[in-house]
């Protein structure tokens, strides 16, 4: 798996390069195979509600670029952990 993410301009979302998993920057939404939610905006500017809990090895890879994107880009992590999708 790929460790690093790309910016599409015109959609406003970071993917990875099978699109398995995307972050879309207008809604500051991380899916996980387009179904499992695991990063939303939290309820303090510039923060971010994100879940950890470790819902598959795939899954763990995907949450651990986003979170590092999330990070570069200035925003601040939330930390939940929940099997359920955000």
């Amino acid at each position: 798996m790929q460790n690093s993410l790309k910016y599409f301009d015109k959609a406003k979302m970071y993917k990875n390069s099978t699109g398995t998993v995307k972050l879309n920057m207008n809604t500051l939404e991380a899916y996980s195979y387009d179904h499992w939610k695991f990063a939303k905006p939290g309820s303090a500017y510039n923060t971010i509600l994100f879940n950890v809990f470790k819902y598959s090895v795939t899954t763990q890879s995907h949450q651990r670029v986003v979170r590092r994107q999330l990070e570069e880009l200035g925003y601040q992590i939330l930390e939940v952990c929940q099997k359920e999708s955000l």
